[in-house]
């Protein structure tokens, strides 16, 4: 299944559905979705990985990239509905010890709309 992703908005989170297998040949539109996001000023940001099929480890390093991008900015990103296959994945590389990570997709938006940036 090809890449592809959609964003969503819910009052001031930024919620980001990745779709499909996300591979090393797709991170020059991955690279995109989160400069776009960046550029927005987002503060509240959620990846809901439910529907990936497949996550290769460039991919997951653009993660942890953008993760720091934010932290900079001195926003919040959680990830969320991660497929069990690639839990495993962010277990084995220990970016789950980086990456706050929620089972659903509530959880994490509570999580966001209790987060107040620090100045």
């Amino acid at each position: 299944m090809a890449f592809n992703y959609s964003i969503r908005k819910i009052g001031t989170i930024t919620i980001i559905d990745l779709i499909g297998e996300l591979k090393v040949s797709d991170l020059a539109d991955y690279s995109d979705l989160f400069e776009d996001t960046i550029s927005d000023v987002c503060t509240r940001i959620i990846i809901n990985m439910k529907h990936l099929t497949y996550i290769d480890s460039t991919a997951i390093g653009l993660i942890v990239n953008f993760k720091r991008e934010v932290d900079k900015r001195k926003g919040l990103i959680l990830v969320c509905c991660i497929p069990h296959d690639i839990r495993s994945v962010f277990e084995i590389t220990g970016i789950s010890r980086y990456i706050t990570i929620y089972e659903s997709e509530a959880e994490a938006i509570k999580e966001a709309e209790l987060f107040t940036s620090p100045e």
